[in-house]
């Protein structure tokens, strides 16, 4: 078991917050706009849960991996950079371990999708260089479209702004 602080991808901007079940249960009831918040991001959590176990029984592993990059990109809160690539702070064992392959299976897949400059690799990160064509190739359905692009959406902090709670 690892220390948060030792974990490879965490980021000095990173803040994992804890709050115990009673407070949260203040929090909530203070603010009823806030049960609502809560429910949605459980509802896309568990949508997102549904997609990926669907995905781990139904599609090869190329596929699974580009869907998943796919999905952490636009999940990223951090913006492209002026020449539009998306950094993805991951280790490729990390990324094995979540779509249940190999790290030599990951690093055979990501090295085809370099090869076709899709990305790049770099110690402990994926650049993401052409997100167009690894949307396309990722075969994703209109509805797991639309589930990304809120994500996206949400994770650009505008959103975030609207739905905050009043300190107690």
């Amino acid at each position: 078991h690892r220390d948060l602080h030792s974990f490879p991808t965490r980021r000095s901007s990173d803040l994992l917050l804890h709050v115990p079940q009673a407070r949260m249960l203040d929090i909530l009831n203070a603010s009823p706009q806030a049960w609502r918040t809560l429910g949605l991001l459980m509802g896309f959590k568990l949508r997102l849960a549904f997609l990926g176990i669907e995905d781990l029984a139904l599609l090869p592993a190329a596929l699974r991996l580009m869907r998943r990059l796919v999905l952490m990109a636009d999940a990223a809160i951090a913006p492209a950079d002026p020449e539009g690539v998306r950094q993805i702070g991951i280790q490729q064992e990390q990324l094995a371990l979540m779509l249940s392959l190999s790290r030599q299976t990951v690093n055979q897949v990501l090295k085809e999708l370099e090869a076709q400059s899709l990305l790049r690799l770099a110690y402990g990160r994926i650049d993401i260089v052409d997100m167009a064509r690894l949307r396309e190739m990722a075969k994703l359905s209109d509805s797991q479209a639309g589930l990304l692009l809120h994500i996206s959406r949400s994770a650009s902090g505008a959103e975030r702004r609207k739905l905050s709670t009043p300190r107690l």
